[in-house]
């Protein structure tokens, strides 16, 4: 839907001036609150018990993923024309490309091995993998932060809602499992 919604903007004329910032602007948009609803689905299932929500988890993440490339691949292309000489420079201009590189990273695994072939290929370590999605918000996280120029209104709220579901999974690992208030 965030691509479409893009491409509406794109056709309509209504990105602005600086077409390329939109599409950056939009795909990290995009990506970032992706990332966010698949984090919030183990507390949804939580909350209500319904399966439904950890189905939808695996889809959200493999658009998660979809999207980060979208914007990774609209970065290469439209501000170093793939011209790989210039990245060296773009990262110690920007530092923030380097945690949005480390998350892209992050989140690769995770979109190959999301398959259950893959979840049963790797047993108990599968879990232990896609437990990289938590490093991936927090390098969103701080993407968000660098790049902030003179409103984190935004970046505040979306960082706030990543460290409150980390905050939920923390506390149901570690506090509710010692209590046995956990379900399995």
């Amino acid at each position: 839907m965030p691509l479409t919604l893009l491409l509406i903007d794109l056709f309509l004329s209504r990105s602005g001036p600086d077409v390329v910032k939109h599409i950056m602007y939009k795909t990290g948009e995009a990506t970032f609150l992706l990332l966010i609803f698949a984090l919030l689905m183990s507390p949804l299932k939580a909350a209500t018990g319904l399966r439904i929500f950890i189905n939808l988890r695996r889809q959200i993440g493999l658009f998660v993923f979809f999207y980060a490339s979208l914007h990774a691949l609209s970065y290469l292309l439209f501000y170093l024309d793939y011209g790989w000489i210039y990245l060296k420079l773009e990262v110690f201009k920007r530092p923030y490309i380097v945690l949005g590189f480390f998350c892209w990273l992050l989140l690769l695994p995770l979109a190959i091995t999301s398959t259950r072939y893959h979840q049963k290929l790797l047993g108990v370590r599968w879990k232990v993998l896609h437990r990289l999605v938590y490093l991936a918000a927090i390098f969103a996280c701080a993407h968000v932060f660098l790049q902030v120029r003179s409103d984190p209104i935004k970046a505040l709220g979306f960082s706030g809602v990543v460290a409150l579901l980390l905050v939920w999974r923390l506390h149901r690992r570690f506090f509710e499992n010692e209590c046995g208030l956990a379900k399995k």
